[in-house]
């Protein structure tokens, strides 16, 4: 069978030669969400605190890391132990993995305070080049797969990672790994935040049999179906069937042993995706400013 798999928001595919589109871009032959999860912090609770002395909203914000990483004192210039040495950040490398892309995209939304409609023109702000580039000093290494820095974030404690930038779901799969390794690891939410939808279509291209269309739809209704939707909260997913409530008894579930953590069924303003030529520009943007 052949599927179309992404993860993040559907985009336009063509086939190169013939220039046709792979599959339509929007109906119920679309790419479907399968599975929702938003970009969240992690940070180490008692650093967390340091971060966030003085705001009530539960947030973290982009302002209170840029504050933080350009400290010269480090931690110790922000209120917290001379030991701690200098505040570091991890998230992936945005020109290899889509959790580093959004990173910088929602690092856009909260300088700008909106929540769509970025251009290119912002991009080329300079003062918004500054905001990125500062925040980035704290940035030591890039990864190219989120898990890898997530787990190194456990495995080394604080020594590797202060605060890393990772989808929610991968956060609820390591929080419990961590308590008592360093200290507890906690869930920050963005002022802004943004989705990864999973989205699954199936190709339609002439290479595609009909029997291959057949168990390409019959797998998509399987994945979509409601009880296997249910199973997406087992592994710290939000489902994207709306039948399917967030809200459970079960005092096992991730979401109900995640809450001490910072969990949260309420989230802050979801962002929408930036168009193709903005995201063009940010990356260039990105690797322009920060060159690592």
């Amino acid at each position: 069978m052949t599927l179309y798999l992404a993860a993040s928001s559907p985009s336009v595919a063509f086939a190169i030669r013939a220039q046709t589109a792979l599959f339509p871009i929007s109906g119920d032959a679309g790419p479907q969400p399968l599975l929702l999860t938003p970009l969240v912090f992690v940070v180490w609770e008692e650093r967390a605190k340091v971060l966030t002395a003085g705001d009530t909203s539960g947030q973290l914000s982009w302002k209170a890391i840029r504050k933080a990483v350009t400290s010269p004192k480090g931690w110790a210039g922000i209120g917290g132990k001379p030991g701690w040495g200098f505040v570091t950040l991890g998230h992936t490398d945005p020109q290899k993995s889509n959790s580093g892309m959004q990173t910088v995209a929602l690092m856009a939304y909260e300088f700008f305070n909106v929540t769509s409609g970025l251009t290119v023109d912002q991009l080329i702000d300079s003062k918004f080049q500054d905001f990125v580039k500062d925040i980035e000093r704290g940035v030591q290494h890039l990864e190219a797969s989120t898990g890898t820095f997530m787990t190194d974030m456990v495995r080394f404690g604080p020594s590797k990672y202060d605060i890393a930038v990772v989808y929610e779901s991968l956060a609820v799969s390591q929080l419990e790994n961590a308590q008592g390794r360093w200290g507890s690891l906690h869930i920050y939410y963005p002022p802004v935040t943004i989705w990864s939808d999973h989205p699954v279509v199936l190709l339609d291209a002439p290479w595609v049999t009909a029997a291959q269309k057949a168990a390409g739809a019959q797998l998509i209704a399987f994945l979509r179906s409601t009880p296997v939707q249910a199973t997406a909260l087992r592994f710290g997913f939000r489902p994207a069937d709306t039948s399917v409530p967030m809200k459970s008894s079960d005092p096992n579930s991730p979401f109900a042993k995640s809450a001490q953590y910072g969990l949260s069924l309420e989230l802050p303003p979801a962002a929408q995706p930036p168009d193709g030529a903005v995201i063009r520009n940010m990356l260039m943007m990105w690797s322009r400013v920060v060159k690592k």
